[in-house]
């Protein structure tokens, strides 16, 4: 990884933490050929014809006065066409300051905050104990791809037939060293139970999609699977955890170096819910009118 980012100022940390995110969405999507990715100057987004919200998002958004309803509301209707839920994400970035409230004017509901979290990694302890029997291995086949997606729908009690989905994304831009993003297995005694993603981007490396079957939860293999992405990086400079749903609850006590809390806000639509517990956001479809 390139462009180490060296400063650990709280704000230099708040914007890689964003721009991670930014890294990971626009990285996988731009494989993936049942998504349109558009990278305007005032938003990122994305749009499918998969009725799952997390495939069609909004980030980033950089609105003026000048545009702001009328941009709140041609992002409505592009999703609305395809009757398909939508997420639209806000953070410290995003302009202006309080989109989010503009937002719930449009007829938008604000779901969760979802903080993403910072440490210096060579602060980090090393010495977190494996469960035993567990063994974690990066991803490099498209059966041990299968195995993961299907760990991730299971842990994050995603709807089953997202799991097809999330192969067709991940498989899309294949497996290489050169790539940013890395998927991570955890095995005990020869079953799979334990996910994580490692992205590279904004000068950090960023730990998403941290999930663990319910069976093998409360043994510390979340944990194990997070630490063990930040073993493999090439350089240990920083740690980066995104929040993005309620499983991702295993980073370790036991870090000292907990740096910074920058909430990053979901909000869409108050259309009709598909329930989905787990998520740290509501799911919705939005009607059509």
């Amino acid at each position: 990884m390139s462009n180490i980012l060296e400063d650990l100022s709280v704000p230099a940390m708040v914007t890689a933490i964003e721009d991670n995110l930014f890294k990971f969405f626009s990285s996988i999507w731009r494989f993936w050929p049942s998504v349109e990715l558009h990278d305007d100057p005032d938003m990122l987004w994305s749009i499918t014809d998969i009725p799952f919200p997390l495939f069609n998002s909004v980030l980033h958004a950089q609105l003026t006065p000048d545009n702001l309803d009328a941009s709140i509301e041609i992002s409505k209707d592009r999703y609305t066409s395809r009757n398909v839920p939508m997420m639209w994400w806000t953070g410290p970035a995003t302009r202006p300051l309080d989109l989010g409230t503009h937002l719930e004017r449009h007829g938008f509901s604000h779901d969760e905050e979802m903080p993403g979290m910072a440490a210096d990694l060579m602060k980090l302890n090393e010495g977190l104990p494996t469960p035993s029997g567990l063994i974690i291995e990066q991803v490099s086949n498209m059966e041990t791809l299968k195995q993961w997606c299907h760990v991730a729908t299971v842990g994050f009690e995603f709807p089953e037939a997202v799991e097809k989905d999330f192969f067709d994304m991940f498989s899309s831009s294949g497996f290489g060293a050169e790539l940013p993003i890395r998927n991570y297995l955890g095995w005990l005694k020869g079953e799979p139970v334990a996910t994580s993603t490692l992205v590279f981007g904004a000068g950090v490396a960023g730990i998403y999609d941290v999930a663990t079957l319910s069976e093998a939860r409360q043994k510390g293999i979340g944990a194990a699977t997070s630490d063990h992405s930040n073993y493999l990086l090439p350089n240990r400079l920083l740690f980066l955890l995104e929040c993005s749903a309620q499983r991702i609850n295993t980073f370790p006590s036991e870090a000292p170096s907990l740096m910074v809390s920058s909430p990053v806000s979901a909000i869409q639509p108050p259309h009709q819910l598909v329930s989905t517990p787990s998520l740290a956001f509501r799911l919705a479809r939005p009607r059509v009118f």
